[in-house]
């Protein structure tokens, strides 16, 4: 087991506290790491899919950062608590329970206030990893906002609003790779 220097949601804290800081260098040196970051989590989202494995739970404190031995960091994921392996659901169809709400699919969140069941496919973690990427390349900002936005929480931002564009830093890989992941579908 490798320890992780921190998590994905740390690290751009971090970030951002150079920045109010006027740390240029060190900012410059950390934000090169965000799109790296993001790219080891997509191959590790494929490793696990390619595995017949459901994360279930993509989000920025679930992304460690570890330190490899040449100095460089690598972003993993971690935390497979409410993980699922696709062969152990015979009909596909589950009824959520567990999670986070703020980083969940729409129909995660959909089954899990009504009781209901749905489809679980790897587009539930291509969609939260979408939101992870947003999140990460914007510096911290949840694409559905705050924890409260419009007198609703971001779960109620996450079902009734029209996918957020993205027009601040590093606008076009981020407005594909976010409308891209949201639009998945198995």
């Amino acid at each position: 087991m490798e320890l992780a220097k921190c998590d994905l949601g740390i690290k751009i804290k971090n970030i951002n506290d150079m920045l109010k800081c006027e740390d240029p260098v060190g900012a410059k040196r950390e934000l090169q790491n965000l799109p790296k970051f993001i790219h080891d989590v997509a191959k590790g989202l494929k490793w696990i899919h390619d595995s017949q494995i459901l994360h279930r739970d993509i989000k920025p404190e679930n992304i460690l950062i570890v330190m490899k031995a040449d100095g460089s960091e690598i972003g993993k994921i971690g935390d497979f608590g409410v993980s699922r392996k696709l062969s152990t659901m015979s009909t596909g169809l589950i009824h959520w329970e567990k999670g986070t709400s703020d980083w969940m699919a729409p129909e995660a969140i959909r089954s899990m206030n009504s009781g209901k069941s749905f489809k679980n496919t790897k587009a539930i973690d291509i969609f939260s990893f979408g939101m992870t990427a947003q999140f990460t390349i914007s510096l911290g900002v949840h694409p559905f906002g705050e924890s409260k936005r419009n007198g609703r929480f971001i779960p109620m931002n996450i079902l009734h609003e029209d996918i957020p564009s993205y027009s601040r830093a590093w606008e076009y890989l981020a407005d594909h790779l976010f409308q891209w992941c949201m639009q998945y579908k198995l």
